[in-house]
C-alpha cells in the first residue's frame, strides 16, 4: 500500500493504472467490492410476483396473494411439496436429534370414576358410562337446575265450554261443569270424524270375525257388539266364574 497512491479508494485505483503499478491488496478489495456493486445496480429489479412461476410453490402462494384459485399445476405442485414435508415430520430421526415419534399407541389414561370427567372420558370411547359417573353427571344437573333462576309461570286462565278448559279442570283435581263436559265431547266426537275422514271412511262391519259360542270370548263379543249373549257363551261365563269362585275359596 502506498500513501502517495490514496489507496483503498477510486483515485487511487486509477494513480495505479495511470502509472503502470500493479494494484495493491487493498485497491483490489475496492475494485472487486466496486464491480460486484455496480453490477447490482445495473440488474433489473424484479418482484415476486414477477419471478414466481406457474406450477412452483411459489406460484401456489402468488395465487393465494392475488386472492385468486390457483391453477392445477401449482395446486398440484404445492400438494407434492406438502405431502414430502408430511413424510419427513413422520420419519425417524437420527441419534442426537429430536425424538422419534412412538410406534405403538400410547395406552389411555385411566378413568375417574364418579366424575363428570370420567363421564366424557366414557363417551370418547364409546363406552358406557358406568353408575358412578351417570351419579356424577346427574348431581351436576341437579345442582344447574337448582341454582338457576326459576322464571314464574303466568297460568292463562281458560273460559268454560272449552275442551282447554276440560283438561284445567282435570289438572286442578276439580268436577268438570257442564259447559266444559258437554265442550269435550264435541271435541271427541269431531276427532273421530278427523280420523274416520282420513281413513276413507268408516270400516265396515263385514270385517269382524265370526262369535265362538260357548266361550267365554263368545260373550265378550255379544258385549262389544252390544249384543244379548247367547244361551251357551252365557253358561259358559256362569261356569267360568263358579270355578273363579271355587279356587279362591280353596285359596284361602
Amino acid at each position: 500500500m502506498n500513501s502517495n497512491y490514496a489507496c483503498a479508494t477510486e483515485q487511487g485505483y486509477l494513480n495505479h493504472v495511470r502509472r503502470n503499478d500493479a494494484p495493491c491488496m487493498t485497491c483490489k478489495a475496492w475494485k472487486k467490492k466496486n464491480d460486484a456493486g455496480e453490477a447490482a445496480k445495473a440488474a433489473p429489479v424484479r418482484s415476486k410476483a414477477q419471478v414466481a412461476e406457474c406450477g412452483t410453490v411459489s406460484g401456489y402462494r402468488k395465487h393465494r396473494r392475488n386472492s385468486e384459485a390457483a391453477c392445477a399445476p401449482c395446486r398440484e405442485e404445492a400438494n407434492r411439496v406438502s405431502r414430502e414435508n408430511k413424510a419427513k415430520k413422520r420419519t425417524v430421526r437420527v441419534a442426537g436429534g429430536p425424538k422419534p415419534a412412538p410406534q405403538e399407541p400410547k395406552e389411555p389414561r385411566t378413568i375417574k370414576h364418579g366424575t363428570t370427567a370420567g363421564y366424557q372420558a366414557h363417551k370418547r370411547r364409546d363406552e358406557q358410562p358406568c353408575e358412578p359417573c351417570l351419579a356424577a353427571l346427574r348431581e351436576k344437573s341437579r345442582k344447574a337446575r337448582a341454582d338457576a333462576p326459576k322464571k314464574p309461570r303466568v297460568r292463562k286462565l281458560l273460559p268454560c265450554g272449552t275442551a282447554a278448559a276440560y283438561l284445567r279442570h282435570l289438572r286442578d283435581n276439580e268436577e268438570a261443569c257442564p259447559p266444559c263436559k258437554e265442550a269435550q265431547r264435541l271435541d271427541s266426537v269431531a276427532k273421530r270424524a278427523r280420523k274416520i275422514a282420513r281413513e276413507g271412511g268408516p270400516r265396515p262391519h263385514a270385517g269382524r270375525k265370526p262369535i265362538t259360542h260357548g266361550t267365554i270370548a263368545g260373550r265378550a263379543q255379544h258385549v262389544r257388539r252390544g249384543e244379548m249373549p247367547c244361551d251357551p257363551c252365557r253358561i259358559a261365563f256362569n261356569e267360568y266364574n263358579r270355578q273363579y269362585s271355587a279356587s279362591r275359596r280353596k285359596a284361602a
